[in-house]
Formats: structure tokens, C-alpha cells, sequence
């Protein structure tokens, strides 16, 4: 029997009618100057609303393909007018937002365009739902238009080769969060070994000596420097490593959040369970609070727990999650300075910043009276 395909990805409809656009504008199909189909056509021809219509012309307007004229319609650019505009947009490449897994970071974009608005720039945005589509992106506005990128680094084979041909074709673009093993190019990251130290001492000081750690899928180096922090810092404050002390989930996305239950009763039955546990991502903490409240325990009364990333989207109904805080709006600020640096001195040495994270103490975690 054959086996299933997996569905293809799910395309934006305005990203449809962009690229469908382009194509035609530099196949020469439409040619400089030419007036495009009003909205209303283009309406019928893609079979969208008006508003998904609208939205893909404006982000062609701001890459200086189109030109969008009151009382006339929307015509492709001129060579010579358009030049001005050419170069001119940053691009973020990032994750498909709230979707099967939490992935947008607030505050990235909002960084970006703080610096770049000042200079002249203008700041874009194209969501990716997997690897293949990442790449697509890659490919498909690296052109003329696109001074540079920002990219939420998503690991596959198939993205470090295309960001490999970027960087010997002398592309800017910076990473942000997390980076291939070896990059040696421009980045934006943070101090993740740094954080989960932070959070095993604070769980010492509140008379933790239990201390589990759970993570989903180590496929990232912030996952990884997650988990060096907290092995770290058990080791450096004397607590007991034990074999239950660390579970590294099989998933990925949602795939992970569904094994919580398992782990969260496999922590509970053990002999020594923990009295703390710290989880890499907070969707995963929100999982297990959940599976611990239907078991009878409360958080943090029984259990207390710590989480990474503080997104508004995966808060607990159950209580107000002490996490550690990665600077989403400072990594885009970060990201557009190296951008405009690298434009303006693109033989210059690789930039690679680490950022401190931030500790948030809310009411996830309770000093240890006994355990559970």
C-alpha cells in the first residue's frame, strides 16, 4: 500500500497573488509602466476578497514593484522612478504566527522597524509554515528589490545549503534566536545557557533540590543551550542529576505538547519526584500545568514551575508563570543596525550579538515546604 502524502502547506492568499505578480512582471508578461488589472478583476482572477487583494499590492508598492495611483489603478514601475525604491525593504522571514505551535515573537518586527523607518527603509514580513516553504522565500526575494533579510532560523538541510549560496553570492541577512552548528555569519541571539542558569538558582534559593528539566525536540541551539544552562546549574549548585531529571521530547510542535501527559505522570510516579520543574517552551509548561491540576496537584503549591519566552498566547488560566524572557523587540533592533552596517560595509567582519535575557518572578514557584 502506498503510503499517504503529506498535505502541501497552506499559501497565504496574498502571498498567491504576490508571487503570481512578480512572475508576470519579470517574465516581461507586464511590462514598466504598464496599468496591472484593478482589484476588482484580480478579484475574480483569484478568487479572494478584496481586502487579501489590496494587502498583496500594498507589499508590492512598498518593494517598489508596483505603483498605486488615486483615480487611475495600479501600474508596474518604471525602471528609472523605480530605482529609488529598489534595495530599499528589509524582509523578516518568519514561522506562520499562532498556527499548530506558538512561533511568532512579539516584538521582532516592531524592533526592526523602529531603526529602519529612521534611515529610509521599509520592513516586510513573509510567514513560512515548514522548510521547504522557508527556502522558497529565500529564493524568491533575494532579488533586486530586497536589500537584506532577517530570518528566524529554522534548521533543516535544505535551508543551510540556501543560506550558504546567500552567503558566498554576498547577501546580508542576519539570524535571530538560533543558528546553524559552525555559522560564522551575522546573528542576533540570546544567552540561553545563561537563562536556565538563572532559573536553577533561583529554585535553589526557594529550597529546590528536585529539579526536573523538559524540553521538546533538541533541534535548535537555543534548545540546546537550554538544556547545557540547566545541567549547569544543577551540577554547579550540588543538586541530584537523576534519570528521570531530564526528558527530551520526540516532537517537535504539537507533536511534543501531546507526550506532556505521559511525562508529567511518569515525574509524579517516580520514587524522588521533582518539586520543580522547568520546561524550554512555554506552551509545554501551559500542557503540563493542566495534566498536574487533573491529577490532583496545583502549581505552585505542589509543584512549582518555570517557564521560557513569555507569550501573551500560551499563558496559563491556572496561575501567572514565572518564566525567563527572551528581548524580542531588542533582537530587532539589533538585527536592523547589523543589516544597515552590512549594506554599507559588506566586507566587514560577522556580527554576532548575544542578548541578556530577563528573569520575571510571578506565581508559578513557592518555597519548598515538603514534598509531594
Amino acid at each position: 500500500m502506498a503510503s499517504a502524502q503529506p498535505a502541501a502547506p497552506v499559501r497565504s492568499g496574498y502571498q498567491h497573488v504576490q508571487e503570481t505578480i512578480r512572475r508576470r512582471i519579470r517574465s516581461g508578461e507586464w511590462r514598466p509602466g504598464c496599468k496591472i488589472p484593478s482589484e476588482r478583476e484580480l478579484e475574480k482572477e483569484f478568487s479572494l476578497n478584496r481586502l487579501t487583494i489590496s494587502k498583496g499590492l500594498a507589499n508590492l508598492a512598498a518593494e517598489g514593484l508596483l505603483v498605486r495611483r488615486r483615480g487611475q489603478g495600479t501600474f508596474v514601475t518604471e525602471r528609472d522612478s523605480g530605482r529609488a525604491a529598489q534595495r530599499r525593504l528589509i524582509k523578516y522571514i518568519s514561522p506562520m504566527p499562532f498556527s499548530e505551535d506558538v512561533v511568532m515573537r512579539p516584538g521582532v518586527l516592531e524592533g526592526m522597524h523602529e531603526v529602519l523607518a529612521e534611515r529610509g527603509y521599509h520592513v516586510g514580513v513573509d510567514f513560512f509554515h515548514d522548510a521547504d516553504e522557508m527556502v522558497k522565500r529565500l529564493q524568491g526575494d533575494s532579488d533586486e528589490y530586497h536589500a537584506g533579510f532577517a530570518i528566524w532560523y529554522d534548521p533543516s538541510e535544505a535551508v543551510d545549503a540556501e543560506l550558504a549560496r546567500l552567503s558566498d553570492e554576498g547577501y546580508p541577512f542576519v539570524l535571530l534566536d538560533a543558528v546553524p552548528t559552525g555559522f560564522e555569519g551575522d546573528c542576533v541571539v540570546t544567552d540561553n545557557v545563561e537563562g536556565s542558569l538563572i532559573v536553577v538558582r533561583h529554585l535553589v534559593e526557594a529550597g529546590h533540590r528536585q529539579i526536573a528539566y523538559v524540553t521538546r525536540r533538541v533541534n535548535r541551539t537555543s534548545l540546546e543551550e537550554r538544556l547545557t544552562g540547566f545541567l549547569r546549574g544543577m551540577v554547579t549548585c550540588d543538586c541530584p542529576i537523576h534519570t528521570n531529571s531530564v526528558f527530551k521530547l520526540k516532537g517537535v510542535r504539537e507533536e511534543a505538547r501531546g507526550e506532556i501527559d505521559g511525562v508529567i505522570d511518569r515525574l509524579i510516579d517516580d520514587p524522588t519526584p521533582p518539586t520543580a520543574v522547568l520546561f524550554s517552551n512555554e506552551d509545554l509548561a501551559v500542557a503540563a500545568i493542566e495534566r498536574l491540576w487533573s491529577r490532583g496537584l496545583r502549581v505552585p503549591d505542589d509543584v512549582s514551575v518555570v517557564s521560557n519566552d513569555n507569550l501573551d498566547v500560551a499563558k496559563s488560566p491556572r496561575v501567572a508563570m514565572t518564566t525567563v524572557v527572551q528581548n524580542w523587540f531588542e533582537m530587532g533592533k539589533v538585527a536592523a543596525e547589523i543589516l544597515l552596517d552590512r549594506l554599507t560595509n559588506p566586507h566587514s567582519r560577522p556580527t554576532q550579538v548575544q542578548l541578556h535575557p530577563r528573569f520575571i518572578e510571578r506565581a508559578s514557584v513557592a518555597t519548598r515546604k515538603g514534598d509531594f
